[in-house]
């Protein structure tokens, strides 16, 4: 690309971090463990495995003030079934259909030895609710009754393994046209790091998890070695997937703790086709990874919002042909945040520095470097192209003479190299950002 446009590129995105709408989150991709390495949808062929297949409670613990009838669902458990028991400690939500017709179904004969026991209530797709039964061992129930889409919205739940240290959060229900009753339980047990439809049905239901104080952060559960990390408590260091394409002791120990915690129903094995890298034709994952996003709806310039401002620049705008209007107008008013970043060897990176213990990025309004942080990397970019970005120390450190920057706070110092367009390294707390 030309360097005059990488530079322009890179002044850009910078402008964001300096208003504030460019943040660090997160996004699930299909990751390779055998090549760590992230894959586009046409790296992947599917091939059929034989997989755990586990039926979950979710106690119903809480409700909000709207419930039409909070009391009809006190002690009873939604109930989920998935062919990956590695993503229950990435669980943050229940995703449910308004379309599906749901029951309150309550246990009166069972096995001594079952999981399910006499007196449970659970809440299940009237569908599918006979197939439960049966793997479940479950010998007698009695249907109480409907359970609607307006109970199931203003109802949370918590999650099965929640402790007295750990898993504490509320588990929302959340409407999405994703959920059928084909097969499972008529509910999907929904980790937002660990699939396209759970990340999806996540990010639309922002303005839902704010109104009910629930953290939208996505965990980074698993890593790119495919080890269960600390964002899965009580699980760190287990691992899904080995080195050479096998699936590891994840699955087992996730299991063991649901049934130490009185939270699964069933278990069986399924076959069913997995995705695999269609280059070593082992199974991948989804996970979440680092991602750079810019915010659509926070507030800058006076408290507009990025998409205001774009949905006025459309509106000022003559389109030829006028049906590109629509079109993106409609991709503006529904986009969730902006996805910049991307996990590739090409292409601009993301300009900007980390702080490793604290998350602060520079540069930023408010750190009095930031003007000169921005031409000289502009300027790197214009002379040596985006490749200046990942220059060595070594080369830089070879040049004389250095002006200073003192970061406002720290004790730390960043410098830079006079006379010359590329930036030296910045202190060791901090850590530029790839692409």
């Amino acid at each position: 690309m030309n360097y005059k446009a990488e530079s322009t590129i890179a002044r850009e995105l910078m402008k964001f971090a300096m208003n504030g709408l460019l943040y660090r989150g997160s996004k699930p991709v299909m990751w390779s463990v055998v090549e760590r390495t992230a894959l586009a949808e046409a790296e992947v062929e599917y091939q059929e495995i034989e997989s755990p297949a586990i039926y979950v409670k979710f106690p119903v613990m809480f409700a909000t003030d709207d419930n039409p009838d909070p009391a009809t669902l006190q002690h009873a458990s939604v109930v989920i079934w998935t062919t990956t028991p590695w993503t229950i400690p990435g669980n943050r939500a229940v995703s449910y259909s308004p379309s599906i017709a749901y029951g309150l179904y309550e246990v009166t004969q069972a096995p001594e030895d079952n999981w399910a026991k006499v007196g449970e209530r659970l809440i299940l797709a009237d569908a599918l609710a006979e197939t439960v039964k049966g793997a479940a061992r479950i010998e007698g129930w009695h249907r109480i009754g409907d359970v609607t889409a307006g109970m199931l919205g203003q109802s949370m739940c918590a999650h099965p393994l929640r402790d007295e240290g750990t898993y504490r959060f509320k588990v929302p229900l959340l409407a999405g046209d994703h959920v059928t009753e084909d097969a499972g339980t008529g509910f999907v047990h929904t980790a937002p790091g660990h699939g396209a439809d759970d990340y999806n049905i996540w990010v639309e239901s922002e303005g839902l998890l704010r109104e009910r104080g629930i953290d939208k952060t996505i965990p980074f559960t698993v890593d790119e070695a495919g080890f269960f990390t600390k964002d899965a408590p009580r699980f760190e260091g287990r691992r899904v997937v080995d080195d050479k394409g096998r699936f590891g002791d994840a699955n087992e120990t996730v299991i063991g703790a649901l049934v130490e915690a009185k939270a699964l129903l069933a278990r069986a094995r399924h076959r069913h086709d997995y995705p695999h890298s269609w280059r070593s034709k082992k199974p991948i994952i989804f996970r979440a990874t680092p991602q750079w996003f810019i915010a659509m709806d926070e507030g800058f310039d006076n408290g507009e919002s990025l998409r205001a401002r774009a949905l006025d620049a459309i509106e000022a705008t003559r389109f030829v042909p006028p049906q590109g209007e629509k079109r993106i107008k409609g991709m503006v008013e529904t986009r969730p945040d902006w996805v910049v970043s991307r996990q590739r060897a090409w292409g601009v990176p993301i300009t900007v520095f980390v702080h490793k213990e604290t998350g602060e990025v520079i540069p930023r309004a408010g750190f009095n470097a930031s003007g000169e942080l921005i031409d000289r990397i502009a300027a790197a970019f214009k002379a040596e192209g985006a490749d200046a970005w990942f220059v060595t120390a070594r080369r830089s450190a070879s040049s004389t003479g250095s002006s200073t920057i003192r970061m406002p706070g720290r004790r730390s110092e960043t410098s830079w190299m006079s006379g010359s367009t590329r930036v030296r390294p910045m202190p060791s707390c901090w850590s530029s950002v790839p692409t």
